[in-house]
């Protein structure tokens, strides 16, 4: 019997290609039914049209023609699909089916057979550490790849075939998310199809925005992924073509795009957009960030779910939402966060349909980031709480919420209405204190407009900071008497240290609640309190660490300075007669200056680290940007310590990931250690660990108390 004659003249080669057939075969075979039994992927057809045409050009002589023109024929059923990539209609997917099921009918070449029924030897070094190298497996090993049995697979159902098992009783698995992704670059869109793919999701990749619109309906996407740049019609343009269907109204648009300029995002956002990611993301980011937006959807949407929920999702306690706030402005570094707080009013009429306003409470919960908090208000209102959207997006996120409401038809309402609402912004930047000052200053915004006769989305730009006369007189009343006090935070090691380290955060009593130091530091600067305050902060920390000594604990504690502090000339000699007092390891204080400070106070600060180094007080440099300002700071002062900025946390962003990077880099070179603080969730901790920051602080470690009670050793990573 004449051998095959295989696509190169090495008879090695010629050998081992006759040895693998029948195992390639097997599994090119099991791979083709894989896709029948479960759902499509581009990625998956990419595979079966490669080894298909590899083992066509094996298979060469009159014994494996047969063999050879079924895979070619396999071939070309597939390669059909890569141009653009699309996947199979129902009469493609048939012929594939019948194409890969022929080659489990088809005879291996006797040359195949026979050789692979020898034992295979597999050569190499003779030995390795003392081992041998040369594997020798069973015979018919081979036999073992084309008798594998199918993996067991759970069915998969369509909305309508979903409810009728339901319905009928039937176990049931939860039908995957689905998404249609609108990409017109092929090699992103196959990244974007394989990551959801392999997360378990049910997508639809489409290369034309226009054919996008035409695949709405037969596939019924819960969420749309698309790119903002793209011909004859961009992701802007499409979105406002898709909200045009009431049907698809509230379904999250989430874009996925390079685009890095802030207007051109915040422009999707107003389009009717509900993120923004951008280009490049790490496929863990994007699958939980879809995810988190598609489990919004479901909680509104009983038949996803073998079981049905009793009512649609409602809006949270308000009580839930103002103590968030509340705990979001009890930080420092509030008016530096991202964010804010939303009232949505509707005119008076709607106010009085009890019923329609259930519509929209429901309706608002739905369209919401998936880490937003709504409430119902009295009179006809609703407070969003965001948390994370770009102050400079906050606007557009507003106007593309109340787009979407006037597009919904409510029930309620009845055919050919709509609910026209206005809403006021109050971002985190603007200043605000409290909660209920946020609420109120958000309200007023509407109620200006609405005397002014307009109507729309307003935004609070500043709040007058409180610094009255009489939170001066409580800070000079604590000064000399009591009102002060301390709370503390524990700072934590990513790298194994378990050395008790915590940051101290100053309150002062006033009448219903604890002012922050965010209020209480400008109003004492103001009056030329501030570096009495600082005083008292640094001897309270320095008698709180002879407590702990004297029982057996060696404590760190952090504590900010201000701008005055840091120019005071006497403020070194002070500390320094302070530590002599004490009798404590200097290295146990670390002083906190803000970046910002630092940059403002010049030479002057330069002289004040040096001072304080040398009485062997460490100093920690905060709120430090990346980028060359930074980068120059970091270089030029020899501190300790680097706490970032929370801007550059935000990791989902590439520039901002980059920068991070860079920083912790230059920081480590010289020996400085790095923090990253108001961490807020595990996933944020794992990304920092992996981006080499040292320690960690925020409320995803604990939130900010009276007592030092942390255990380091359990929480050391």
């Amino acid at each position: 019997m004449p051998a095959l004659e295989f696509g190169a003249d090495s008879p090695e080669r010629q050998r081992l290609l006759r040895v693998q057939l029948p195992q390639r075969i097997a599994r090119l075979r099991q791979r083709g039914e894989r896709l029948q039994r479960e759902s499509w992927d581009i990625n998956s057809v990419s595979l079966l049209a490669e080894e298909s045409l590899q083992l066509a050009d094996a298979c060469r002589g009159p014994e494996a023609r047969t063999l050879a023109d079924c895979l070619k024929a396999l071939h070309r059923s597939t390669v059909a699909l890569l141009q653009p990539p699309h996947l199979p209609d129902r009469a493609a997917a048939s012929r594939i089916a019948k194409r890969v099921s022929a080659l489990s009918r088809l005879d291996l070449p006797p040359d195949a057979a026979a050789a692979t029924r020898d034992a295979v030897v597999v050569e190499g070094p003779t030995h390795a550490a003392g081992f041998p190298l040369q594997t020798v497996p069973p015979r018919d090993y081979w036999k073992r790849f084309d008798d594998m049995p199918p993996a067991p697979d759970a069915p998969v159902f369509g909305a309508a075939a979903f409810e009728r098992a339901v319905a009928d009783g039937e176990e049931v698995h939860a039908e995957p998310y689905r998404v249609l992704i609108v990409e017109d670059d092929p090699s992103q869109l196959l990244f974007a199809e394989s990551v959801l793919r392999s997360a378990g999701m049910h997508t639809l990749a489409v290369p034309d925005a226009l054919a996008a619109l035409d695949q709405l309906d037969r596939f019924e996407p819960e969420l749309i992924l698309m790119d903002l740049h793209m011909p004859d019609c961009d992701g802007i343009d499409l979105t406002v073509l898709i909200r045009q269907r009431r049907r698809f109204a509230s379904t999250p648009i989430v874009f996925l795009s390079v685009e890095q300029d802030p207007e051109r995002q915040a422009d999707a956002l107003r389009a009717g957009g509900s993120a923004f990611l951008a280009k490049p993301v790490r496929p863990r980011d994007l699958v939980s960030e879809l995810e988190a937006h598609v489990q919004r959807v479901r909680e509104l949407a009983p038949r996803h779910r073998a079981a049905p929920l009793a009512t649609p999702a409602e809006p949270a306690p308000q009580e839930r939402l103002m103590q968030r706030v509340g705990e979001c402005l009890a930080m420092d570094d509030a008016v530096t966060r991202p964010g804010g707080l939303m009232v949505f009013a509707v005119d008076r009429e709607t106010a009085r349909q009890v019923a329609l306003l259930a519509e929209i409470g429901s309706f608002l919960v739905a369209c919401a980031g998936p880490r937003h908090i709504v409430a119902n208000e009295a009179g006809g209102r609703f407070l969003l709480f965001n948390p994370d959207c770009e102050t400079n997006l906050l606007e557009a996120y507003a106007l593309s919420l109340r787009d979407r409401i006037a597009a919904e038809p409510f029930p309620a309402l009845g055919p050919g209405r709509r609910v026209v609402c206005d809403v006021g912004i109050c971002p985190f930047v603007a200043g605000a204190h409290q909660a209920d000052t946020m609420r109120d200053a958000a309200q007023g915004a509407i109620d200006s407009a609405r005397v002014a006769g307009r109507s729309g989305v307003f935004i609070v730009r500043d709040i007058e900071a409180a610094a009255d006369a009489e939170l001066v007189e409580r800070i000079r009343f604590a000064l000399v008497g009591a009102g002060f006090e301390l709370l503390f935070q524990p700072i934590v090691s990513l790298r194994g240290e378990e050395r008790e380290q915590f940051q101290a955060l100053l309150r002062l009593h006033g009448e219903h609640r604890l002012h922050t130091a965010a209020e209480v530091v400008p109003a004492a600067t103001r009056a030329g309190l501030i570096d009495a305050v600082d005083r008292w902060t640094l001897k309270s920390c320095v008698d709180l660490i002879v407590e702990r000594e004297y029982n057996g604990h060696a404590l760190r504690l952090f504590v900010n300075q201000s701008l005055d502090s840091i120019r005071d000339a006497d403020g070194p000699a002070w500390l320094a007669a302070l530590l002599r007092e004490s009798r404590i390891a200097a290295d146990l204080l670390s002083l906190e200056l803000r970046a910002a400070d630092v940059n403002e106070a010049g030479a002057e600060a330069a002289r004040y680290i040096a001072r304080i180094r040398e009485l062997g007080v460490s100093v920690t440099l905060s709120g430090l940007e990346p980028g060359a300002a930074g980068e120059a700071l970091l270089r030029a002062l020899p501190v300790d310590f680097v706490k970032v900025a929370p801007g550059c946390l935000r990791l989902q962003d590439a520039a901002a990931r980059d920068g991070l990077q860079a920083l912790v880099e230059l920081a480590h070179a010289d020996g400085k250690q790095v923090i990253a603080p108001r961490v807020e969730d595990a996933r944020a901790a794992a990304a920092l660990w992996a981006a080499g920051i040292d320690y960690i602080q925020g409320n995803f470690v604990q939130q900010a108390d009276r007592e030092l009670a942390f255990d380091f050793q359990a929480a050391a990573i």
